[in-house]
């Protein structure tokens, strides 16, 4: 069986690609064995549970004027900061004590 997502062929024999979880503020686009990727708001602190990720792997907006759908990268120097405290303070939040975080 194969899906295409964003432009890419990818075949799945043992995958679950879960589209819509029912969960409002995430989706769980992807699971494997112990693997899960999820799709969502890093915004919303009620997004997951507290302590349960190893690993975090994002490319959060950088504001230096690219022009994104769904994120206004224009932001001030102070609004950015706000922005990117309520992100990461959410991720630590979320993370188990020996979690990595890469960005």
């Amino acid at each position: 069986m194969k899906y295409k997502i964003e432009e890419h062929q990818i075949t799945v024999d043992n995958f679950n690609f879960i589209l819509d979880s029912g969960v409002s503020s995430r989706k769980e686009f992807f699971r494997h064995k112990n693997t899960i990727l999820y799709q969502g708001t890093v915004l919303n602190s009620k997004t997951f549970d507290k302590e349960f990720i190893d690993l975090i792997v994002t490319s959060p907006p950088y504001n230096v004027g690219i022009e994104y759908n769904s994120n206004d990268d224009t932001l001030n120097y102070q609004q950015y900061l706000e922005f990117s405290e309520k992100w990461m303070t959410n991720c630590f939040n979320w993370s188990k004590p020996q979690a990595r975080f890469f960005t």
